[in-house]
This record gives C-alpha cells, structure tokens and sequence, in this order.
C-alpha cells in the first residue's frame, strides 16, 4: 500500500514539475504583454523566476525519490505552454484573458501542491512537503496579487476600447 502511495506521490511531482515547465512560456508571453503596464510586466517577471525555481525544487523533490523529472512531458508542457502564451495576442482584450488565464492556472498550482504537501506528511517525506510549502505560499501570493489586477486591467482594457 505504501509503495503504491510513493508511487502517485512520484507522478504527481512529475505532473507538477511539467505543469510549471509549461507555464514559463505563458507567464513570458504575458509579461510581453503587459508592456503598457511596467509593474504589472515586472511582477510577472517576477514569478517567471519563482516558476523556474518551483521546478528546481520539483526535482529535488523527485531526486529524493530517486527518480527524475519525465523529459517528455516537461518538453511537451513547454511547448505547449509556448503556444497558449500566444493565443490570446490576437484578442483586443488580450490583458484581461491574460489574467484570468493566469488567476485560473494560479488556482490549479495552489490546489495541486495543497495535496502534493498533504501527501508528502503524511507518507512521512517532510523535505518534500517543506519544498512544495515554497511553492504553495509563491503560488497563493501570485493568485492573490492576480485576483486584486482584475478590475485594475478590466478597467483599464475597457478605458483602451472606449
């Protein structure tokens, strides 16, 4: 039963490390898209490198249960991360979509390592919990910031458009 239990918590930390792979290439072409917005942009580049570092501690993480990362979902998540990064360029409301884009991804990540440290204490793994804590209080400070530019770029998209 225990093995069974490392074994998920394994592949939820490869899950992890390959969903914040994919969100670097979003979070890059979103920072571009805030360009107007020089604090808005700022604070994206800002968690583009808490990104990069949610997924040293990733591995780090699976390092301590002598695995690694998967090269091929991480690669795939990138490259699909790349792609919906861009999508909404075309969008004359593209700022709005790019935050709430991002305030839903924010929501998922908080959910994910809620769980990922729920399991990790509890199978006994406080080095990982502790890891994915980091991650976990990053993730809730960046959808609580996310959440109070809602109606700041709703405003200001809607101030453009008139």
């Amino acid at each position: 039963m225990a093995r069974n239990a490392v074994e998920q918590l394994v592949s939820w930390l490869d899950d992890a490390h390959a969903m914040e792979a994919g969100l670097v290439g979003i979070l890059e072409a979103h920072a571009s898209h805030f360009s107007e917005i020089p604090e808005a942009a700022a604070r994206i580049h800002q968690h583009i490198v808490e990104t990069q570092m949610h997924t040293q501690r990733l591995e780090q993480c699976l390092t301590m249960l002598g695995t690694a990362p998967s090269g091929v979902k991480s690669t795939l998540s990138s490259v699909m991360g790349s792609i919906e990064g861009a999508s909404t360029t075309v969008f004359r409301d593209r700022l709005v979509k790019d935050v709430l884009a991002d305030y839903a991804s924010e929501q998922l990540e908080v959910g994910c390592y809620t769980a990922l440290v729920s399991v990790a204490r509890a199978l006994g793994y406080d080095e990982i919990a502790r890891l994915c804590e980091e991650n976990l209080r990053e993730d809730r400070a960046m959808a609580e910031w996310l959440l109070r530019q809602v109606p700041v770029i709703a405003a200001y998209d809607a101030s453009k458009a008139a």
